[in-house]
């Protein structure tokens, strides 16, 4: 009995797959049908194709309704209550392992097939197993015979990474760079016809949804063929988003093990840590959408309670202090201040715990709250008002810019520097010359663009001599601040290679060869190698640029 139920289960969780491909086909043909009725009038032939999307997506709509039936009594069966959208990665590794089983045997292949899970998360089940069924089930037809098909299942850095391997005949180099175009294929039923061609182009196109990727390559000893699977943690979560935070604390070992308590308690993820109070402001944390700010009291810069003043209302996330000071001044002072409490070092893992869950717990109420009250002001509004969209070639779109760009050279360690003001002047220049004429990869001579901006500061009574000396007294401000961001990255780097801000900026904004001279300078105060670093700033403020356009946070 026990087997024959689960037989059931594993055939319920693909009928509820069916459905919901089912439902998916149906809106898409319907779509087409009606995109298709709106250009009747001008092609005779849009009028034929609008009636058979119109019959393919009624033929669909029955199939989905059949299929509805089946699942509803097959769900009683089982356990009386609906069956999920999310299970456990080795849960859905199990019921496709165990169909593609089938799948073999009806195709007459003796296939070893093992599925292992290094990794309890919940998934989606339909979007995984779409993918999954797809590329299990064409290892399996690959196989002449008989052979095996592996997939190992583990999570690497935020990311679920699923690799499934088979000892077929492997991919021909021909193919390599076509084997996932939409309608290629290299099989044919007895008679001929060709397959469709769809499955692995389906299959990247739905990882690619989940803001993932798939390739292929030669498996081990160029033998068969290893498809990975790559998704991040963030797009299978399910129910609440995972809440994201920012650690702010002059301690390093503090910083890695406060860290290492949210990831591994599966909390939410770190998006960032700062050393001193004065490396994060509101456009940061807005930019990396923290939602849970934790801060020392007591840094040799800008110290806790200053920089809580120094965000005021731009930052609308929450606030946990920690201090070694026990103060009833100062404890008051913070809790005026909008902290939601206050933890007093040294640190006690189990109160920490309780603390960023009550902490969590009242910010998702608060949401919750919010989205009522949003909710109810929508049915109260005027129901022909449509959104407002925004250019980003205008104001806001520029403000835009300036916030991401803010957000960017504080992660670099640069923003309290004089110079940063006037990046982010020339970078609000920059902005304006692309909405006046697109300028692609033909970015303005850095000369006239500190030009310009040197007019716009004084003004239009400056003479062109003022102009001048004001464009030098820029440009070594600017030097200045691009050599401290060059240093802190540097920096980085020698404590940890794989660090995200070194491996951020390192590179993009930096030429390597200067950021290693400085790595090896700092190192070796004296060495000859760091001295005199050769500083591009035209390519760097391009960087800032077209990484501050895109609206891509650090």
């Amino acid at each position: 009995m026990l087997m024959l139920i689960s037989s059931l289960y594993q055939d319920s969780v693909h009928l509820g797959k069916t459905l919901v491909d089912a439902e998916r086909i149906t809106e898409a043909c319907y779509g087409l049908y009606r995109e298709m009725k709106n250009h009747a009038s001008d092609d005779p032939k849009a009028a034929e194709w609008a009636s058979r999307m119109l019959s393919i997506a009624g033929e669909v709509h029955d199939i989905k309704k059949d299929n509805q039936r089946i699942a509803a009594g097959l769900s009683r069966l089982i356990s009386d209550g609906k069956l999920g959208e999310y299970m456990s990665m080795r849960e859905l590794g199990g019921v496709m392992a165990e169909a593609n089983r089938n799948y073999a045997e009806a195709l007459g292949k003796q296939v070893r097939l093992s599925f292992v899970s290094h990794t309890d998360l919940r998934v989606p089940v339909y979007a995984l197993l779409s993918i999954l069924n797809n590329l299990v089930a064409n290892a399996i037809e690959a196989l002449p015979g008989a052979g095996s098909v592996a997939v190992v299942a583990e999570e690497e850095k935020g990311r679920l990474v699923i690799r499934i391997r088979d000892d077929g005949p492997g991919i021909p180099a021909k193919y390599a760079d076509v084997i996932f175009d939409p309608g290629f294929t290299t099989k044919f039923d007895p008679s001929g016809r060709p397959s469709t061609g769809i499955g692995l182009s389906y299959a990247r196109q739905m990882a690619g949804e989940l803001g993932g990727s798939l390739s292929v390559e030669a498996g081990p000893n160029g033998k068969g063929a290893l498809f990975t699977i790559v998704l991040p943690v963030e797009s299978l979560t399910e129910g609440e988003v995972a809440m994201r935070f920012f650690v702010v604390d002059d301690d390093r070992a503090i910083r890695h093990m406060l860290t290492d308590l949210i990831e591994d308690e599966e909390l939410g993820t770190v998006a960032g840590t700062a050393e001193d109070g004065n490396r994060i402001d509101g456009s940061l944390l807005n930019v990396q959408r923290v939602d849970i700010l934790i801060i020392d009291l007591l840094m040799p810069q800008r110290d806790g309670i200053e920089t809580i003043r120094s965000l005021g209302d731009s930052f609308a996330g929450k606030i946990i202090m920690l201090s070694q000071v026990e103060s009833k001044d100062m404890i008051a002072e913070a809790y005026a201040l909008g902290v939601e409490y206050y933890i007093t070092k040294p640190i006690n893992r189990l109160e920490v715990l309780s603390v960023i869950r009550k902490v969590i717990e009242r910010l998702r109420m608060e949401r919750s709250i919010d989205n009522i009250r949003r909710s109810l002001s929508g049915l109260a509004a005027d129901p022909g008002a449509g959104p407002r969209a925004v250019s980003s070639s205008g104001a806001a779109g520029q403000e835009s810019i300036l916030t991401a760009g803010r957000a960017h050279l504080a992660q670099m360690g640069m923003i309290g520097e004089p110079g940063s003001r006037d990046l982010l002047d020339l970078l609000q220049t920059v902005a304006e010359l692309e909405s006046e004429s697109p300028f692609g990869h033909d970015f303005p001579l850095l000369k006239d663009i500190m030009e310009r901006t040197a007019a716009r500061r004084l003004g239009p009574a400056a003479d062109a001599s003022a102009v001048q000396k004001e464009v030098k007294a820029s440009e070594q401000r600017i030097r200045r601040a691009v050599l401290q961001a060059l240093t802190h990255v540097a920096s980085l780097g020698l404590t940890d290679y794989n660090h995200p801000v070194f491996e951020m900026y390192a590179s993009r904004f930096f030429d390597f060869t200067e950021v290693r001279r400085r790595m090896l300078e700092l190192e070796d105060p004296g060495s000859p190698e760091g001295a005199s670093p050769r500083l591009n700033i035209k390519k760097f403020l391009q960087m800032l640029f077209e990484e501050s356009k895109r609206g891509r946070g650090p």
